[in-house]
């Protein structure tokens, strides 16, 4: 497919990138401040994307974001309304902490339930490849002053999704999105999150996602067959808590900094 024939399905209504600033643990209730570079803002015109993201663009916690897996975050516009309902107030402004905010073309949102990882896509002139749903990041509630944001983020299946660079190139607000390649194992970003994150004791679910275990992340692969395992060999148990257990939010996320807290990876 030459890039003139490929299809267009979503379109770039913004490029954010930000630097390292602060957010106070005070907006849920409890004292000291936290590095974040959550406070992104939109950019005019074309912003470089190189394999480790856009230029002007960081991580506060190198470790646990960032890379060549998470270059790019992007955020489906359509959502915002959702949030609005919800939580009674407009944040769009502010953002979710995404590098792109896309919107859907003909009516149809480029979303979690749109995207398979492993899928590339020409944005802009660079080539980009779909990794994985977004396991939001506990700061996501300092910055909105919603302890559970992060949680249920994950539980409406509203999450966003990384883009790994293949090409490099430049991306601006009003940029096309084109599909390239499809992946064929027909696993959406939101079934990857549903079942890593949300419904963890659906052994069929599982089932499903493994056979897209070639493009997904390493560790969630092999947390996913541990599962698995654990439900053929003792009918279903699993003694992860679910990622919406109320009992767990009650915790300080300082002291939850693991592979498996939804709210300490993003």
């Amino acid at each position: 497919m030459s890039r003139a024939e490929a299809a267009v399905v979503a379109r770039v209504l913004q490029v954010r990138t930000g630097g390292i600033g602060t957010l106070d643990r005070a907006t849920v209730g409890r004292s000291g401040t936290v590095d974040s570079a959550l406070g992104k803002r939109p950019r005019a015109g074309a912003v470089r994307l190189e394999e480790l993201g856009f230029g002007g663009d960081a991580q506060a916690d190198r470790e646990n974001h960032g890379g060549t897996e998470k270059a790019v975050l992007v955020y489906p516009a359509e959502h915002y309304p959702e949030w609005e309902r919800e939580l009674g107030r407009d944040i769009s402004d502010r953002g979710l902490g995404e590098n792109l905010r896309v919107s859907g073309v003909g009516g149809v949102a480029w979303d979690e339930r749109a995207v398979m990882p492993g899928d590339v896509y020409r944005v802009g002139t660079a080539l980009v490849r779909v990794t994985a749903p977004r396991r939001p990041c506990y700061k996501l509630g300092l910055a909105h002053g919603h302890t559970q944001m992060p949680v249920r983020v994950q539980a409406t299946g509203r999450t966003g999704f990384y883009l790994a660079v293949l090409e490099p190139g430049e991306v601006r607000a009003g940029d096309a999105v084109q599909v390239v390649e499809r992946a064929r194992h027909g696993v959406t970003a939101f079934e990857v999150n549903r079942v890593m994150n949300v419904d963890k004791q659906d052994a069929a679910g599982i089932e499903h996602v493994l056979t897209a275990a070639d493009v997904l992340p390493a560790r969630w692969v092999a947390k996913l067959e541990k599962r698995l395992a654990a439900c053929v060999h003792d009918g279903g148990s699993d003694a992860e808590a679910p990622a919406h257990d109320a009992d767990a939010l009650a915790h300080d996320a300082d002291a939850l900094a693991h592979e498996d807290d939804a709210r300490v990876y993003g």
